[in-house]
């Protein structure tokens, strides 16, 4: 008679993917660990699922993907009407609250997909992420950019992704999650706030 499949476990599984994941990377984790960090045995894990991409596959699905880009675009596309960056209308600051709130929800998934992806299918994400607010930055701008501000607002973003990534490992509580986010935000965007004023009078 075959055993039957716990719920329980299997939420115990995938919870202990996502720490082991984030701490070491997907080529790093080992099934036994995540085993260990789930306090099962390795061969149960297998129960559970084929192997260590079907699970990567389980944790950072496609509509997590989908939906971390749809708020993302959204935040983004929300700053690029204003006029002062440092001064949020309503909309933008309603975009920023819903993107923050999905990260402080889904904190290691978002480590995981930023940094720790490499060989899987989703190993391009942060690049792209930095390279979609590049773009965006650079098209508010207006006008053609020489090749040192692109150049700069590139390593910017790719300071970014690695900041968000640092915030979401190193502080586990909402609040002091936002604190951290707000007191980055506040410095990022009267950083872009100069350069689109240094641009413009080019």
């Amino acid at each position: 008679m075959p055993q039957t499949l716990k719920p329980d476990v299997r939420q115990r599984i995938e919870a202990a993917a996502l720490v082991v994941f984030a701490r070491h990377g997907f080529h790093g984790a080992s099934m036994a660990a995540i085993a260990r960090e789930a306090g099962v045995s390795t061969g149960n894990v297998y129960r559970y699922v084929d192997g260590k991409q079907a699970l990567f596959d389980t944790v950072i699905d496609d509509a997590f993907v989908a939906r971390f880009q749809d708020l993302l675009d959204a935040r983004v596309a929300s700053l690029a009407s204003l006029r002062d960056m440092r001064e949020l209308d309503t909309s933008a600051s309603e975009r920023q609250a819903e993107l923050l709130d999905f990260w402080i929800a889904h904190r290691l998934e978002v480590v995981v997909l930023l940094d720790r992806c490499d060989g899987t299918a989703q190993e391009g994400f942060g690049p792209a992420f930095v390279r979609r607010l590049a773009e965006r930055a650079l098209s508010a701008m207006g006008g053609p950019l020489p090749p040192t501000a692109r150049f700069v607002v590139e390593r910017i973003f790719d300071g970014t992704r690695r900041t968000l990534v640092a915030i979401l490992e190193h502080h586990e509580d909402p609040a002091e999650i936002r604190a951290a986010f707000r007191t980055f935000w506040s410095f990022q965007l009267a950083g872009l706030a100069g350069l689109r004023h240094e641009v413009s009078h080019v």
